[in-house]
């Protein structure tokens, strides 16, 4: 029996520093691994709206912190509304603006120091409808003053994620 053929996962990096996105764009078309194919690049949130308008894509791999000043859980809840899957790849040294972008509906997260490997991985497993969460992730949730205030017990902690992951479920990096 031979196994299914994966679907060509069409992607669109936008981020400010060239080098980021030069970086991760030049990864991605030198990498060995089939069935990822950057579609686009852009720098701001305008430059990513003009290349919607002529692109299609599966994923759109989005930096938190744009020198346009964007706000990025208005970005993600834009691109999602639209039917677009988000991982958001960023230092996310800014807890405040990841626990955002989540809430806004990114569908996970990786950083910019994680191997390219794992990067790719984790587009795979955006485009393929899963909702990505880690330690983290969920330290973002758990930072939340009335999620700590419900105090919940461990079932309903492990309910409440399930809750907002959806029905295609987490996986949990």
């Amino acid at each position: 029996m031979t196994a299914e053929p994966r679907k060509l996962v069409s992607i669109i990096v936008v981020d400010d520093h060239d080098v980021v996105r030069v970086g991760l764009a030049s990864a991605l078309r030198a990498t060995s691994r089939p069935g990822i194919r950057l579609v686009a690049e852009a720098r701001t949130t305008a430059e990513l709206e003009r290349v919607l308008s002529g692109q299609v894509c599966d994923v759109v791999v989005l930096d938190l912190a744009l020198g346009d000043g964007s706000d990025p859980a208005k970005t993600v809840r834009d691109l999602v509304d639209r039917g677009y899957r988000v991982l958001i790849y960023s230092i996310a040294d800014d807890p405040r603006l990841v626990g955002r972008a989540l809430a806004a509906g990114a569908h996970g997260l990786s950083r910019k120091s994680e191997p390219i490997e794992v990067t790719l991985e984790k587009i795979r497993l955006v485009a393929d409808g899963h909702v990505l969460l880690s330690q983290e992730i969920l330290a973002v949730i758990d930072a939340d003053a009335g999620f700590v205030e419900a105090k919940l017990s461990q079932r309903e902690r492990e309910v409440l994620v399930l809750y907002v992951t959806g029905p295609r479920g987490a996986i949990y990096h």
